[in-house]
């Protein structure tokens, strides 16, 4: 099977008499296949909207968000982005379903029995992992299959994908990044969460293959004092080429002032970090330019964020481009199979091709992606360094 793409743009169209496109326009609304670039007719600029209870057949989606509760605004985009894509993929044969989780296990197995009783074919969502492995169960019974979007990879497996951005795919990209550069000697400063731990570990597992070796582990705790980490580390300067740092704000701001003022600033050892980094407040912090940041491609993304802004007047949450991938997956397949999705379907090895790049599930129900690697060049801007693979061998 080849690569299928489904990122219609026709938002760029919209957009192109705004100003000049980087992006690639595609079309694809009912030939999901890579072609050539071609224009497309510019959609209407209205809210999309759910439809109505049509009078034909169609084929229901799923879609459990926490509408309601601690995470609503989390979900709220999620659901937006979603319409987005029903809107751009027009295809009145599919009709998607949102059902409130309310951020709980409880309030996902009500919103599973609404959604079985409604005969859907596929559940997108939850969010929350606990969720995901309430929906999982429940789906399991009636031979559905959940794409979430959890980044927790311990949710995956059978009957659940995640079409979550991952900290693997991540540590993978910057070990592959410094072995081509190399970066040979890796000091890892790694703070205590499961984030930062998988990144640092699929890292290692790919270290060797690429020449790489972690010379040195520093654990990093809230409690840390950065200014003697800083200390340490500049007394054995020249003993290693590269930091890793899967650390966020507000800790990544005093443990870069502290690694500037003692000799260690991004311009005199590779900084690599991870999709914690792709943040206004990261990116428009002079001691980070130079830093290097492995993430999905923001060309397209650019696109969808500027169609989002223009439809509801407001900047997506960063998960929003989820909602709008896996709805237009499911639309998409459902074309395709006739009004099923298989398993086989979504374990389609040329992967699919969205709004954060191109990406695949694995048999494990985990998302691989591919990702580029990002240098922060200062007041919240960056330059591609690497550019994210287009395809998978």
């Amino acid at each position: 099977m080849s690569r299928i793409t489904f990122i219609l743009l026709a938002f760029t169209v919209l957009l192109a008499s705004c100003g000049p496109q980087t992006a690639t326009t595609r079309s694809g609304a009912f030939d999901p296949y890579v072609r050539s670039e071609e224009q497309v007719t510019p959609a209407p600029q209205q809210p999309p909207f759910l439809p109505r209870q049509p009078s034909v057949q169609t084929n229901k989606v799923a879609i459990l968000l926490p509408l309601s509760g601690p995470h609503s605004q989390i979900g709220e985009s999620l659901l937006n982005a979603a319409q987005l894509a029903l809107f751009d993929m027009k295809d009145p044969s599919v009709e998607l379903v949102p059902f409130d989780t309310q951020g709980t296990p409880t309030g996902t197995a009500n919103a599973m029995t609404k959604a079985i009783r409604n005969n859907v074919k596929l559940v997108l969502g939850p969010v929350l992992a606990d969720n995901v492995d309430q929906a999982g169960k429940m789906a399991r019974q009636h031979n559905l299959n959940v794409i979430g979007f959890t980044t927790d990879s311990a949710r995956t497996g059978g009957n659940v994908f995640t079409v979550g951005i991952l900290p693997y795919d991540q540590g993978q990209r910057l070990a592959q990044y410094a072995g081509r550069h190399k970066l040979n000697r890796i000091v890892a400063i790694i703070p205590q969460n499961q984030y930062a731990q998988e990144i640092t570990t699929a890292f290692e597992k790919t270290a060797s293959s690429n020449g790489l070796s972690i010379v040195q582990k520093v654990q990093l705790s809230p409690a840390s004092d950065v200014n003697v980490l800083a200390q340490q580390l500049a007394s054995a300067k020249g003993q290693f080429d590269a930091l890793l740092m899967p650390v966020g704000n507000p800790q990544m701001v005093s443990l870069a002032q502290a690694l500037t003022n003692n000799g260690l600033s991004a311009t005199n050892v590779a900084w690599l970090g991870a999709g914690l980094w792709d943040d206004t407040n990261v990116t428009s912090n002079p001691l980070m330019r130079g830093a290097l940041y492995a993430a999905p491609s923001t060309q397209t993304r650019r696109n969808f964020v500027a169609q989002y802004r223009t439809v509801y007047g407001q900047t997506p949450q960063r998960l929003s481009s989820l909602g709008y991938d896996a709805t237009a997956l499911a639309i998409v397949l459902l074309k395709q199979r006739g009004g099923q999705i298989t398993t086989a379907d979504l374990l389609n090895s040329n992967g699919f091709n969205g709004v954060d790049g191109v990406f695949r599930f694995n048999s494990n129900g985990m998302t691989e992606r591919g990702m580029a690697i990002h240098r922060i060049s200062g007041r919240d801007q960056t330059q591609i360094a690497e550019r994210a693979p287009t395809g998978f061998r």
